[in-house]
């Protein structure tokens, strides 16, 4: 049975190590130790994920050797390095500690280590929850503590069933009138509800009181779960004075982290697995640190003087990210890099791989107005290109930053080009070879949809001509940021034999494709608008016959 997020607020005040912890919030879920503990693990290294002002998390030190105490047993601890997404921000110090008790209880306790950097509490970065420690943990509901709950709604309901026959006599002995009975019999029932309400909010408070331990586990009317990991997870604080109140404010975050909790915890259960992995080609730590060198260094000057009507808080961000991944994927070459961007738009990426010391240039069939304010040395040509027959210089690296028509074609022409011709692509809106959009026929769109479906006939076209298909789901602030890399040939270069394969696998794709006589690409800007305007003068000519 599913267990809905059911947050409830004890506030129960308990002492343990001379520590004063408030057991703030809890809520029941299918969890058992295992689960959670992994879930922490995550949560601790990559923090990003939970709270989003924060960069990272850099792991200063992990030891694993299990520790057994009186009750409990420490089963890991790390220090890390809670790195701020920006810079104005200071960073923190954090110790968690992972704890196993032998009640099958399990938590992780966080606590802030001060230094030169964070001299008091006052020194918090502003996301940082302002407490001495606080933990997450998950305790397992027992079958005794099922059996006592089912037993108190079942005294609770007997009761109720007394009180209610009682009632129902005394006014059938002081009514004539059938229907006036039901009504008051109705009106009591509600009397009744509300009573039994208090009463159970009674009992309840009674057993949330500090003395008795089994103060925890809260026993509310609610559909229970027989499953053997059926469980309280929990947030317990100490603030950082005793009798600090919690604000509203913080009410609601300590809610929705708790909440998030849940939901991963769930889906851990369920055997959710990431599906989107990181970092593949370019380390995390070092793009992070790149791209904010690259955003302090161009991003600024460029958000304020954007000249184009589209949003230059996407498109600058978005390819300074691009740049920065780019230029370190690049520095592993033993050559100097070159490059061609192709359908390169705002050219606002030719501008920075330039910038950054790169040869190439860009070309779009329209040109924009930024472009009159790129320096000379940033080249960009405005030209139709033939992907039919198009061919570029050997060892040159085609980019294709979201680039519609062309995203099937660019491995296409890397391949004829030459065997040490590269390129990267980031498909964005799925187009066939032909230029017609991309129906996914052939594809099985029931579990996975359209896009999905045109990242594999990409991955099939690459593998076709030739390549070693690589992938990265890039940090840029774009829900298509997967970008598919040829950089590695899969034949050998004297392979004379697959050579000629494939170049013939390419002259079929070429000859369908003019055979079909459906073949179009994109029109220029200009000529679109001169369209556009020949076709409204055209109906107000004929509306005016």
């Amino acid at each position: 049975m599913e267990i809905p997020f059911s947050p409830e607020y004890p506030n129960i005040r308990k002492t343990i190590d001379s520590d004063k912890w408030i057991l703030y919030i809890k809520s029941k879920c299918i969890v058992n130790c295992e689960a959670f503990l992994h879930v922490m693990n995550q949560w601790v290294k990559e923090p990003e994920n939970v709270t989003p002002p924060i960069l990272r998390a850099e792991i200063i030190k992990e030891e694993t050797n299990e520790i057994k105490e009186n009750d409990y047993t420490i089963i890991k601890q790390i220090r890390r390095k809670i790195v701020s997404r920006q810079e104005r921000d200071k960073n923190i110090i954090q110790d968690v500690k992972f704890i196993k008790y032998d009640n099958g209880e399990c938590k992780a306790i966080h606590t802030p280590v001060f230094n030169d950097e964070i001299k008091s509490y006052s020194d918090f970065p502003y996301y940082f929850p302002p407490l001495k420690k606080f933990s997450y943990g998950i305790i397992p509901i027992t079958n005794n503590d099922n059996k006592n709950e089912k037993n108190q709604d079942k005294e609770v309901s007997n009761n109720s069933e007394e009180k209610s026959e009682k009632k129902i006599e005394d006014i059938k002995e002081n009514t004539e009138d059938k229907d006036d009975t039901k009504i008051n019999i109705g009106n009591q029932d509600k009397k009744d509800d509300s009573s039994l309400e208090t009463t159970n909010n009674k009992s309840e408070e009674k057993k949330n009181e500090p003395k008795n331990k089994k103060s925890i586990i809260n026993t509310k009317k609610e559909p229970l779960n027989d499953s053997k990991d059926l469980a309280y997870i929990y947030l317990e604080i100490i603030p950082i004075e005793d009798n600090e109140e919690i604000s509203e404010r913080m009410k609601k975050i300590y809610t929705r982290l708790l909440k998030m909790l849940f939901k991963h915890c769930r889906g851990t259960m369920n055997g959710y697995k990431k599906r989107v992995i990181h970092d593949v080609l370019v380390p995390k730590i070092i793009y992070q640190d790149t791209y904010r060198e690259m955003k302090k260094k161009y991003g600024k000057y460029w958000v304020e003087n954007w000249p184009e009507d589209t949003d230059p808080q996407k498109h600058v961000f978005e390819d300074i990210g691009i740049a920065t991944w780019l230029k370190l994927l690049w520095n592993n070459d033993k050559e100097k890099t070159s490059f061609i961007d192709i359908g390169c738009g705002n050219g606002l990426l030719t501008n920075l791989l330039t910038k950054e010391g790169f040869k190439g240039y860009g070309i779009d069939i329209s040109k924009r107005k930024v472009w009159d304010l790129y320096e000379k040395d940033v080249k960009l040509e405005e030209r139709f290109i033939s992907p039919l027959t198009e061919t570029f210089d050997n060892d040159t690296w085609l980019i294709g930053n979201h680039p519609d028509e062309m995203t099937l074609w660019i491995p296409i022409m890397a391949a004829r080009s030459g065997y040490k011709s590269k390129f990267v692509i980031i498909p964005c809106c799925p187009f066939e070879l032909s230029g017609a959009k991309f129906t996914g026929e052939g594809f099985n769109l029931k579990n996975v949809g359209r896009y999905r479906c045109f990242l594999e006939r990409a991955r099939q076209l690459i593998r076709e001509c030739g390549y070693v298909v690589e992938e990265e789901n890039l940090r840029i602030p774009s829900t298509k940021n997967i970008a598919l890399i040829g950089r590695k040939r899969s034949f050998k270069e004297d392979d004379e034999e697959t050579h000629t394969q494939i170049k013939k696998k390419i002259e079929r794709y070429i000859k369908d494709v003019e055979s079909s006589g459906d073949f179009k690409l994109r029109i220029p800007d200009d000529e679109k608008q001169r369209q556009l305007l020949a076709k409204k003068l055209a109906r107000k000519s004929h509306q005016s016959k």
